[in-house]
């Protein structure tokens, strides 16, 4: 992977899944230069701008409607810097089927985006296609289970 700077962002994830599916001893690098690539957010906001949860405004009173690369440049400056800062969330109260209220925290568009970001990369890790890196441990844990004897 000595070529990494020159991949796009979601080849790189490729290749990460790849690699991690084929060898579940693989020890990822610089996994955090992910976190610089601009197609990776784009990956993270049209994976998420269709939910309609996301488009509930968080503490910045913004939605996806105002998200641009422009703030996409700004997020990947920040973490260069590594000035990047989780903002607070806001907390909504919405009801529970037996009458009670259940708390449930909004964070911002910018928060929504850069957790999008770290989900892609860490499902690249541990949800390859090329072989799941916990199948060996859930097909000796359904060895062991007594539900599974026949």
């Amino acid at each position: 992977m000595s070529n990494a700077g020159n991949e796009s962002g979601l080849q790189r994830l490729e290749v990460i899944r790849k690699l991690n599916g084929e060898n579940r001893e693989w020890a990822n690098s610089e996994l955090y230069r992910l976190m610089y690539k601009r197609d990776v957010y784009i990956l993270a906001y049209e994976r998420i701008k269709s939910h309609p949860g996301n488009m509930t405004p968080g503490t910045d009173d913004e939605t996806l409607d105002g998200f641009s690369l422009a703030i996409i440049d700004e997020l990947i400056g920040e973490m260069r810097a590594e000035k990047y800062h989780c903002k607070p969330v806001r907390t909504a109260y919405i009801p529970k089927s037996n009458g009670k209220m259940r708390k449930l925290g909004i964070p911002c568009t910018r928060d929504k985006i850069v957790q999008e970001v770290v989900r892609l990369i860490l499902e690249a890790i541990y949800d390859s296609p090329y072989g799941s890196y916990f199948s060996a441990i859930v097909m000796a844990s359904d060895a062991r289970s007594p539900a599974t004897a026949r």
